[in-house]
């Protein structure tokens, strides 16, 4: 004869092969919305408008630039504006580095110049709006320091890094691409 606690194991381990045997698989649906828009913005860089940008850091002499230093840092100031709203929205960013092309040493801009007057040791590293260093490695957001009447602003920086080595003399080179994020 089954005494009630000889009966309630085997009552609890058929309960949980039928609460198993009703188990479902989840599944669900995934929407995507966004939208393709006609509006262009008008994009300057200190000043000088145009899509491509050359900000020209300072020479600098090479005993000012020893293995972990920085050096000549110049603003960036980069002004986004148009007619339609959007250009001068606080949601707009600029995305660096976006295809993640840029070449790149520790999250820093590497010579591009190579050869006769080139090669450098050093690298170019970007800080943001409140000396935040900007790691380019993954990509990068920035988001304008100001908006103000149909001006969206960003502000950063750009210097020269020597990175694990004093530099030497030589010309420096460095292309990097952005994109507008639209909001």
């Amino acid at each position: 004869m089954q005494t009630a606690s000889m009966r309630l194991p085997a009552t609890l381990a058929l309960i949980l092969l039928g609460a198993t045997g009703a188990a479902q698989a989840q599944s669900g649906d995934i929407t995507f919305n966004g939208a393709v828009s006609t509006v262009t913005c008008e994009v300057s860089f200190d000043g000088v408008v145009g899509n491509d940008a050359t900000v020209s850091l300072p020479t600098i002499a090479t005993n000012s630039l020893r293995s972990g230093q920085s050096g000549g840092r110049t603003p960036v100031v980069v002004r986004i504006s148009g007619s339609d709203p959007v250009c001068s929205s606080d949601r707009l960013a600029i995305a660096l580095n976006t295809d993640r092309s840029a070449n790149l040493l520790n999250g820093r801009l590497r010579n591009g110049v190579l050869g006769l007057g080139g090669g450098t040791n050093a690298v170019v590293g970007l800080r943001d709006a409140q000396d935040a260093p900007i790691n380019l490695a993954g990509g990068a957001v920035l988001r304008p320091a100001a908006s103000v009447g149909d001006v969206a602003e960003f502000t950063f920086f750009a210097e020269y890094y020597a990175d694990g080595q004093d530099a030497i003399p030589g010309a420096f080179q460095a292309p990097l691409g952005y994109t507008l994020n639209y909001p």
